[in-house]
Formats: structure tokens, sequence, C-alpha cells
């Protein structure tokens, strides 16, 4: 995909990955004059009703959307879930982010953004993450850690956020082969210098905020 820049995000559900990638795109639109796409992969289930497992993506059909041609260079960034799941979407993206969380900050993002009412309520989402969700976390998803460039521990946000631009727009620069972002001659983010340390992705480093 020479007219793409992949950029897989992925984390436990109610972490909110897909806000990660919208902040990212902000961030982003202010550095590059291309199109930047953010994918929400949590909506691009086969069907309404869930396994809560790999069965529910058709990732065929996720590869053609991402694979779309396009006039000029896309930056798309997939988040979800499974973003980290599958062979393919991992070959072709250029950074690999996992955003990471304990178990307790899982459940209250959970009863937060639900918006429990009552005790009834309360008591179907903790059956709910028990039952569910958390067996999913751990046979589906955490096992796609391995393969991140980037792990983003919830309480490093902002941090990981710089980290993961800093790695697009190499990836950018690499792509096109000059300097594109429109802050010429200026480092990105002064207060992170990756000019010793910088994403070397064909090395398969990776960094672990956590």
């Amino acid at each position: 995909m020479k007219d793409k820049v992949l950029i897989s995000i992925a984390g436990s559900r109610s972490i909110g990955v897909y806000k990660t990638g919208l902040k990212i795109k902000e961030r982003l639109s202010l550095l590059f004059p291309y199109d930047i796409i953010v994918l929400d992969l949590d909506s691009m289930t086969k069907s309404k009703v869930k396994s809560y497992s790999n069965e529910d993506y058709d990732f065929q059909t996720i590869i053609e959307t991402i694979s779309a041609p396009s006039n000029k260079l896309q930056i798309v960034l997939l988040c979800g879930s499974y973003a980290l799941y599958n062979k393919d979407i991992n070959d072709a993206a250029r950074v690999k982010v996992f955003l990471d969380s304990e178990c307790d900050n899982r459940l209250i993002n959970l009863i937060k953004t639900t918006g429990v009412k009552d005790k009834n309520d309360l008591s179907l989402i903790l059956s709910q993450y028990l039952d569910v969700l958390r067996p999913e976390y751990l046979g589906y998803i955490q096992p796609t850690k391995a393969v991140a460039d980037i792990i983003i521990p919830s309480t490093n946000e902002s941090i990981g956020t710089d980290i993961i631009i800093d790695g697009i727009v190499k990836a950018v620069e690499d792509i096109q082969g000059t300097r594109t972002v429109k802050q010429h001659g200026k480092k990105l983010f002064p207060q992170l210098d990756f000019q010793l340390e910088r994403m070397d992705l064909e090395k398969e480093r990776y960094y672990d905020l956590s």
C-alpha cells in the first residue's frame, strides 16, 4: 500500500481507543496536507450478535476497506480492540500501538461509559465484565500486545501520543523520501529528543511506557 500509511491502535474495550485516534488525527492535521482517516474497527463487526472473539470480524473485508486505492497519500488510523489481531493487517501497518490499562481501570471505564443508574445496572455490568469482557480481553486482546511497537498505559497517554505521532512522521518521511511536515526545520516535540532514539521498525524495537 504505497499510497497509505497504516497505523493500528488496539486496546481493551471502554478504554477510549477510537477517541485516542481522533485526538491523533487532530494533531496530525496540523502537520500534514494529506487525508487522515480514522476507522472504528469495533463498529465493523459482521453482525449485531457478538461472540466477543475474533470471529466477530471479517478481516478480509476490513483489509479491502483499508486498501481502497487513493489518488494521494492517506494516513489511516485503524482503532479497535482487535486492531493488532490479524497478521496481514499487522504486516501492512507502519506503526502498531497498544493502549494498556489495569483491570480496575477497565472496569471503572466500563461503568462510566455505560451510565449506571441503580444497583441492578451495576450488577449486570459486573456480570458482563467478569463473564464476557474480561475473558475476551485475556484470551484475544491482551496477547496482541506482543506485536506492538508502542505500549502506552492510560496514565502516560500524553507522552505516548507524542511518540505515536513521531513514529507516523518518520513513516511518512520514509515513504516520501523527504520532510513533508508543515513545521520545517523544527523539532515536532522539543521536550522529547528522538534524534538519538527514534523508532526503528525494521529492527523491531518498541517503546513500552508501562
